[in-house]
């Protein structure tokens, strides 16, 4: 991780002399805050929603650290439309990168070298960049090509592993695939089922006290 890091850094001080960042724009008016009631809601929320699926992943949490943070960032929503939007998002950049990395896999066999290895992801991350920065067109917003990007290397990580200790990719892929799809999809209800239950109390307790 740390080797990681460091040619992060590296790359980012080679790069950034060659492609700045665009200029800034000017300050738009700040968004209404949020009260202490309603963060102390969505706090209680991201624990009720996000415990489950961690106790889940425990079991091997290198390789599901990122999903994790992904359903933290859902709970975390303001409403409940942009939570809707963050998990079709999330759900959406789920299998796009499960049908890249199955692509990628399948390419990869006919020649399974690093060489290929390197240059196949390297046109995977232009691409998704591409789209990330809009210069390709796309109609999803650039945390989707993160996402896809991130779930991406996520998956094919941990398949070059199993391949090289001999264990079954493929059926290792999709238990994969489908634990990520799972807490997804249980982070994106669980956020909705609670919602549910809070704007009925809501309903309900104003119907008490006009009746007291």
């Amino acid at each position: 991780m740390l080797i990681g890091i460091g040619v992060a850094i590296v790359s980012q001080w080679i790069a950034y002399p060659f492609f700045p960042e665009d200029p800034r724009k000017q300050a738009t008016a700040k968004p209404p805050g949020v009260d202490a009631g309603e963060s102390g809601w969505i706090a209680l929320r991201a624990v009720l929603i996000i415990f489950p699926p961690l106790l889940l992943c425990l079991s091997s949490p290198s390789q599901y650290v990122p999903i994790i943070a992904k359903c933290v960032m859902l709970t975390q929503q303001g409403s409940t439309v942009s939570a809707r939007s963050a998990g079709r998002y999330m759900i959406a950049a789920t299998f796009l990168a499960g049908g890249i990395a199955i692509v990628f896999w399948l390419v990869l066999k006919i020649c399974p070298s690093l060489w290929m290895f390197f240059l196949w992801m390297l046109l995977v991350g232009i691409y998704c960049a591409g789209k990330l920065y809009g210069v390709i067109a796309s109609r999803f917003p650039p945390a989707f090509w993160s996402d896809v990007v991130v779930n991406v290397l996520i998956l094919l990580g941990p398949a070059v592993m199993d391949s090289e200790t001999g264990k079954d990719v493929y059926r290792l892929f999709a238990i994969r695939f489908g634990l990520f799809v799972g807490v997804t999809l249980y982070a994106w209800f669980a956020f909705g089922a609670l919602e549910w239950l809070r704007a009925r109390h809501r309903g309900a307790a104003p119907a008490v006290a006009s009746a007291t």
